[in-house]
């Protein structure tokens, strides 16, 4: 197999560890840099992207593989809408009509908690209520999405964003993984999916250890306290000071964050509450069900959201 390889996302499904321990070592491919990914598709408007110099920027002498999880559109802004997320697929397929699309998607629940406190340890400093639901009653852009693209909950509906690229590459190239099964077993894995894929390298030389790890409780509560003077460039925060170099906060919470000060876990029932937890159970439900249908994926064995909640 010679097809080039787009990994897309999601974010938080170990895209990290992949860009860092697993496609730099493939024998029989090239991994592209991520900054000339970015550049190429996604720092350009819709009108002025241009197939033809994108393919040359990006010209190698074998098989190319791309991982850049921003394709998928970046949950800041909900993919602008989506309407990002939407028209990077056709870019793709401009330059790599014949490539085989890589996603990863995850647990909702865990996804979403994944994702705000990712959120707060770069700089959030909105409560978890508004982050979910920045459009609101009371939110000056409660009628006006278009004014400012933020979070949208349908970002994680994944059918939708898996149907556009079947529909563009047509279903054999699109290929969905669950990342429970990825963190599960990492070698065997790695193994399947190598296969899969027809990608050769040392793989049993590869480090297995996670890149990152979750906030705790009293790191999240000092993260949110210490967003307002830090200097991020997340645009949705509240911002009072910012004196506080983005290094800084960020590696003096990873330093706080790996001590018994840091706190507990947070885990989805205390971050998220009963209530919230079962609305945000119940809204992914349908979609979760049609993926199974579809795609004979393990979700019910991974404890994705299946069956309504009362």
């Amino acid at each position: 197999m010679t097809h080039p390889i787009v990994h897309i996302g999601y974010h938080k499904t170990a895209t990290s560890w992949f860009q860092k321990n697993f496609y730099p070592h493939v024998r029989n491919a090239t991994y592209l840099n991520r900054k000339r990914v970015r550049d190429v598709f996604l720092n350009t408007t819709a009108f002025s992207f241009d197939p033809d110099k994108a393919r040359q920027e990006l010209q190698v002498d074998d098989r190319p593989i791309i991982c850049e999880e921003d394709l998928c559109g970046h949950y800041d802004n909900g993919g602008l809408l989506e309407s990002l997320s939407k028209d990077v697929a056709y870019r793709i397929s401009a330059v790599y009509p014949d490539a085989q699309i890589v996603i990863f998607i995850r647990n909702q629940l865990d996804m979403i908690r994944s994702t705000y406190l990712q959120y707060v340890r770069g700089g959030g400093t909105w409560s978890l209520s508004r982050f979910l639901s920045p459009y609101a009653r009371g939110s000056i852009y409660a009628r006006r999405w278009y004014k400012k693209p933020m979070l949208s909950l349908d970002h994680f509906a994944y059918q939708h964003l898996i149907h556009h690229y079947q529909s563009v590459f047509g279903p054999s190239r699109v290929h969905v993984f669950c990342y429970e099964d990825f963190a599960a077993d990492v070698p065997g894995f790695i193994e399947r999916f190598a296969h899969r894929l027809d990608l050769d390298g040392p793989f049993d030389q590869l480090n297995h250890e996670p890149r990152n790890k979750s906030l705790g409780l009293v790191s999240l509560q000092l993260a949110r306290f210490f967003g307002p003077f830090s200097r991020w460039d997340n645009p949705n925060r509240l911002i009072l000071l910012p004196v506080i170099p983005m290094w800084m906060h960020k590696q003096g919470l990873k330093a706080f964050n790996k001590t018994p000060l840091a706190g507990p876990q947070l885990s989805n029932n205390r971050l998220f509450g009963k209530k919230l937890g079962r609305e945000l159970h119940n809204r992914f439900v349908p979609d979760n069900q049609a993926l199974t249908q579809e795609l004979n994926l393990p979700l019910a064995e991974w404890a994705y959201p299946m069956v309504r909640l009362d």
